[in-house]
């Protein structure tokens, strides 16, 4: 898809790693988890965004306004050029990082096969990085983060956090 290395980027940004907006304020700043991460799917045909924490019982409803509030943040305000480029330094070392392992190399060539995916997508993976601009990122935030169609999925002790999660929506309760 010509957005992968667009939303790789926005991820990384708002939950990829421990300097994301997810984890400094889940974490750094509220104190309410040890780590707050996002995800994006690369699948062609099915694909998922999902934000997760674990946290204190107590701090449910909280963290989960945070992180709306990160999801809507980051659609409607953008990344910074400081973030984007921050980014694109972590994600660059990690790619480099797995270049180490056979395994990776083996998995380049399936995903390139599976995919259907250009012969250079892999060689050429760090310049298709680089060349990511914050307009790209941001106008790819709009268009892919709908914190308005978000599934809340929060595990707990139902009679504790239930009523708080109303605030969020209608709440159905599953049990075991």
């Amino acid at each position: 898809h010509p957005d992968f290395f667009i939303t790789r980027l926005m991820n990384y940004v708002l939950g990829g790693g421990a300097s994301s907006r997810l984890f400094m304020n889940l974490r750094e700043d509220k104190g309410f988890t040890y780590g707050a991460y996002s995800s994006i799917g690369s699948d062609k045909l099915v694909t998922s965004f999902s934000a997760r924490a674990s946290v204190k019982q107590t701090a449910t409803d909280s963290a989960i306004h945070e992180m709306i509030y990160e999801i809507k943040n980051l659609a409607e305000n953008g990344v910074t050029e400081d973030e984007l480029q921050a980014a694109k330094a972590n994600l660059g070392g990690s790619f480099g990082r797995s270049l180490e392992s056979p395994s990776t190399i083996a998995s380049f060539a399936i995903n390139t096969e599976r995919y259907g995916l250009p012969d250079d997508f892999y060689p050429t993976y760090l310049q298709q990085l680089n060349v990511v601009q914050v307009e790209d990122v941001n106008t790819a935030a709009r268009k892919y983060l709908k914190p308005e169609n978000l599934y809340i999925t929060a595990v707990g002790n139902g009679r504790e956090i239930g009523e708080k999660l109303k605030v969020f929506g209608e709440v159905t309760r599953y049990t075991n």
